[in-house]
């Protein structure tokens, strides 16, 4: 296969910090880019177009959908029967390779005919992307733009280019293109000036002289207009000549000042003839207009007395009209005032009764909320835990610090990432994996004995949790709820049961569906010796995890592991793990878990 390098997009995440890289392009030693199609990329790279990056994100600072440029070799891993399998990884020096952002350009016009483009007349939708940019239609490829601050210019001077759009090299991704290389094909010199541009660009040329005599010796100077400017490149007569033609056309709009016009006139006799005519023209013209306008504007003025007059009886007749509204509006006050004087006499008595009436509806003691929703934040240098082994090391270092049994921690950690609620024996579970998760927001809410209305816990810091959950959607929120079982959770939490157990799809007051972001941890007050709590029921707890409450065997090793130094379960690792949850044998050690406290078990 040579010794190209290889033009590919980088993949999705998988286990390991792996990625497949999908190719889309041959860079030749010359340096020179061949596209390939599907059907190409599949024949050169079996099994389906793809090179394989062993721990590639662990290797490399790149991101999903980047594309790099890289050199691959033979997947000596590869078996026989391995058909769908890449024959190729990714091997040596990785490279960012630059390609470049189109935009579609909806209105077409015919730009061969006129070589001009107004790009203060484009209208597209860059979604907030500012930088170097194509523009692209069925026939041609346009640029290089740049946009900064909404505003779209030029890359190079006040010029831009366009080719044949079949000689360029575009990647189609489906969702959009790429410009895979800036083209090196032949091109039409496009003119981006504005108007006022123009105009200020043609009177730079007319400061000289000696091109308004050339323009008194030439009897044909139309023809011979784009000539007077003096020998240029290629590139810039062909750009010279298309804002001649504009001037041409826009002669009449040109504005002139007043030392301009006596440069044209005192170096040409015709010019000076021309505008003493056209100046004698404009006077006559001002003076029937002015006389018109003089006709016009008296009798305006005769109209407009006629509706002032109009408009004096109208007034007169509302003035009164609203002398007898304000003689009413006075026995009103005088009604008003009364009522003022029984609030201040009895002012301390409604004050006291507005403030019962305050905390009342606002679930607050002596004006303070009975909750609060607090927030962990990494440090700045805090690292992403990626491998399942670090990450139950990490949980492992956490339990024991928390003071809790180190073992099948792995359990404990599919429970968490499965279940969207889980009973535990200790809150030291619910603080290792807080620990664990490292950026959150979390609330501890005790439940309270005389709780027998949803609205009580919604009120008492669920509402506000649950809202902050659909705000902050890339944030784990962990609920952490002590003593479940002080009182009926089948009276004060039955909605959120059925939202747990999927009798419904939203909840009450909220209206929206269960978090995906959201976990519940709860503990278990005890209900024998002493009997604090109620008894617990399977059916109340339908799709609820648990752990911490069977006895299970030691390990034969003491545990030495402690926590890594800054680093944190993200929420996008949190989901790939989930996904990876066995869930039939998880089942059974939840109701290994649930036997041992069930009554109905």
């Amino acid at each position: 296969m040579g010794k190209s390098k290889v033009v590919g997009i980088v993949g999705k995440h998988l286990n390991g910090g792996c990625c497949r890289i999908k190719v889309v392009a041959l860079e030749q030693e010359n340096k020179k880019i061949q596209l390939l199609s599907t059907e190409e990329a599949t024949e050169l790279f079996p099994g389906i177009g793809h090179v394989f990056g062993i721990s590639f994100f662990t290797k490399y600072n790149f991101e999903e959908g980047d594309f790099i440029r890289f050199d691959y070799t033979v997947n000596t891993k590869l078996e026989e029967g391995d058909e769908g399998k890449d024959k190729y990884v990714l091997c040596g020096e990785v490279e960012t390779y630059s390609v470049f952002k189109l935009f579609r350009l909806e209105n077409q016009m015919d730009f061969k005919a006129e070589y001009v483009i107004d790009l203060q007349k484009l209208s597209i939708d860059f979604n907030g992307y500012e930088g170097d940019f194509y523009l692209y239609t069925d026939k041609y490829l346009i640029g290089k733009l740049r946009i900064k601050s909404g505003i779209i210019s030029p890359a190079y001077k006040k010029r831009i280019r366009m080719w044949d759009l079949d000689t360029c090299l575009i990647y189609d991704g489906k969702k959009e293109l790429r410009l895979l290389k800036e083209p090196e094909s032949e091109y039409i010199v496009l003119d981006a000036m504005t108007n006022t541009q123009l105009f200020e660009w043609f009177r730079e040329r007319i400061k000289e002289r000696e091109v308004v005599k050339r323009l008194d010796e030439e009897t044909e100077w139309r023809k011979y207009f784009p000539d007077l400017f003096g020998n240029v490149s290629t590139e810039d007569a062909e750009l010279e000549k298309v804002r001649c033609e504009r001037i041409l056309k826009l002669w009449e709009e040109i504005d002139l000042n007043q030392k301009e016009i006596q440069s044209l006139i005192n170096c040409s006799d015709e010019i000076k003839q021309l505008f003493q005519h056209n100046m004698q023209v404009y006077k006559e013209e001002y003076q029937r207009e002015f006389d018109n306008e003089l006709e016009d504007l008296k009798e305006e003025i005769e109209n407009q007395k006629k509706i002032a007059e109009q408009q004096k009886n109208k007034w007169q007749k509302e003035i009164a009209q609203k002398e007898k509204m304000v003689s009413k509006l006075e026995g009103k006050i005088k009604e008003l005032n009364n009522e003022v004087s029984y609030v201040v006499d009895n002012k301390q008595r409604l004050l006291q009764d507005f403030k019962f009436f305050q905390e009342s509806a606002l679930g607050t003691v002596g004006g303070k909320k009975s909750y609060l929703l607090e927030e962990l934040i990494p440090e700045v240098k805090a690292v992403e835990l990626l491998s399942r082994d670090e990450i139950e090391r990490q949980l492992g270092g956490f339990l024991k610090e928390r003071g809790q049994a180190v073992r099948d921690q792995d359990l404990l950690l599919d429970t968490f990432l499965y279940y969207k609620a889980m009973l535990v024996g200790d809150i030291g579970y619910g603080l290792a994996l807080l620990d664990l998760v490292g950026k959150a927001k979390y609330m501890i809410r005790q439940v309270e004995p005389d709780w027998i209305h949803f609205e009580q816990l919604w009120d008492g810091g669920l509402g506000e949790l649950w809202e902050s959950c659909y705000a902050c959607p890339d944030m784990i929120h962990l609920f952490i709820l002590e003593d479940i079982n002080l009182s009926a959770p089948e009276c004060y939490a039955r909605p959120l049961l059925d939202c747990i157990s999927g009798v419904r799809r939203t909840i009450p007051y909220g209206a929206t569906a269960f978090p995906d972001n959201l976990r519940i941890v709860a503990t278990v007050a005890p209900v024998q010796m002493p009997e604090i709590g109620l008894p617990l029921y399977g059916m109340i707890y339908k799709n609820w995890g648990a752990w911490g409450f069977k006895q299970r065997e030691k390990q034969e090793e003491i545990w030495e592991g402690k926590p890594i130094d800054n680093a944190w379960l993200s929420y996008g690792n949190f989901k790939i793990l989930r996904e990876e949850v066995r869930p039939r044998q998880l089942k059974t050690e939840t109701n290994d878990e649930l036997s041992v406290i069930l009554e109905d078990k």
